[in-house]
């Protein structure tokens, strides 16, 4: 496949999902807590501007490596990584050697 010959490695910014089934939602965000903060205190002046209101007793920021998070039933979480290796990847000409680290982790859903 052409997708496996891309690296998997996050190089710089913030990454953002959203899933959504009718009144319930999850928003995941690869970034800082304070990114986070701001995320919310936006997605409440948007929900604001459309009449709805923002439960803040409901919409709670979690770290998934030390907490649990609950959506339809089940709880989502991520592993501590057990081990992670760096690997060797050859570079162009103009970067020469470029080092990734690698891990297996994955979101769990339980």
């Amino acid at each position: 496949m052409e997708s496996n010959k891309i690296p998997s490695r996050i190089i710089i910014g913030n990454r953002i999902r959203y899933v959504r089934y009718a009144d319930d939602w999850k928003v995941g965000i690869i970034g800082s807590k304070q990114f986070t903060i701001d995320i919310k205190s936006d997605i409440k002046v948007f929900l604001n501007s459309k009449k709805l209101e923002l439960s803040e007793e409901k919409t709670i920021i979690t770290h998934l490596r030390s907490q649990r998070a609950k959506f339809l039933g089940v709880y989502i979480t991520i592993p501590k990584p057990i081990q992670s290796k760096v690997v060797i990847r050859n570079g162009n000409s103009k970067t020469g050697t470029v080092y990734s680290r690698v891990n297996n982790i994955k979101v769990k859903f339980l």
